[in-house]
């Protein structure tokens, strides 16, 4: 099977493996989290060819190597634009697919369906889709540790019973209506829009014990950190706080009174839920 994912803290990353070990034959990952592997003009995965998509090299023969796996994290209740940019670079050419999202906790709200109209414009056709629970990237107070040995077991069996029914042949193409979805809830985030907005600067910044060891620049999903000066920081960070977590020293933070605020209020309003996977097929 394929995979085409972006996944800055790794939580998807996680998943989508999962997914695959559960599914077997072989995994072709097409990783879209870092700038060089969006520019890459050689990948079958990035470049429309007008044609059919390459058949991965696990097996070329084989009916459950056509699979391809769409996945990525949540933000603001919507799917990341890069992500469904991406794929609206892929031929489908009526292979099928499964999307999953990965979110800290609220909610997925819009992006399942972002992906799967993102999905199905380039031509694949949906057969299955899941949401699944990560770490917040905003507090590590709110789903510790997920996913964890649980979730990935679920996505490993989701995996299987993918295999399982298109082995069957009964597995169907799910429509928009049966896509899970719900309005952006901007009653619960509206504040965190709002004072994530303000951010100034509207990025991290390096506290004085940093070692300018040059790992936050190694992972900025934007490539907006200077690798050779950590304090040299472009504008228009994601707030995946994929560098604060990476940090060895802890030196990397969003010190910003409004981005406290805003990790606080998640720890308030949504930190302590339990949040479990779910799957879904046509009905």
């Amino acid at each position: 099977m394929n995979a085409l994912y972006f996944s800055p803290t790794g939580n998807t990353r996680k998943v989508v493996k999962a997914f695959a070990k559960g599914y077997g034959g072989g995994l072709t990952e097409t990783d879209i989290t870092l700038p060089e592997a969006r520019k890459d003009q050689t990948n079958p995965f990035l470049v429309r060819t007008g044609g059919a998509m390459p058949e991965p090299l696990d097996d070329p023969s084989s009916t459950f190597s056509r699979l391809t796996v769409l996945a990525g994290p949540v933000y603001g209740g919507r799917s990341f634009k890069m992500l469904t940019n991406a794929i609206a670079k892929v031929d489908g050419n009526g292979r099928p697919a499964v999307l999953i999202c990965t979110y800290g906790g609220r909610h997925y709200d819009m992006a399942l369906a972002d992906l799967y109209e993102a999905a199905v414009k380039a031509g694949f056709t949906v057969v299955a889709c899941g949401a699944f629970v990560g770490e917040h990237s905003f507090s590590k107070k709110i789903q510790t540790g997920r996913p964890d040995g649980d979730d990935l077991q679920k996505a490993q069996e989701f995996g299987a019973e993918v295999r399982r029914r298109l082995a069957a042949g009964t597995m169907m193409p799910m429509k928009a209506e049966e896509i899970p979805q719900r309005d952006v809830d901007l009653d619960a985030i509206g504040m965190h829009r709002e004072r994530l907005g303000r951010l100034t600067p509207n990025r991290p910044a390096p506290l004085p014990h940093c070692l300018h060891c040059g790992a936050c620049a190694m992972v900025c999903p934007l490539g907006l950190i200077n690798v050779n000066d950590s304090d040299d920081i472009k504008p228009g960070c994601l707030k995946c706080n994929t560098c604060v977590k990476t940090c060895p020293v802890g030196a990397m933070q969003f010190a910003q009174e409004d981005f406290i605020a805003v990790a606080k209020n998640c720890e308030e309003t949504f930190g302590k839920e339990t949040r479990e996977p779910e799957v879904w097929f046509a009905r």
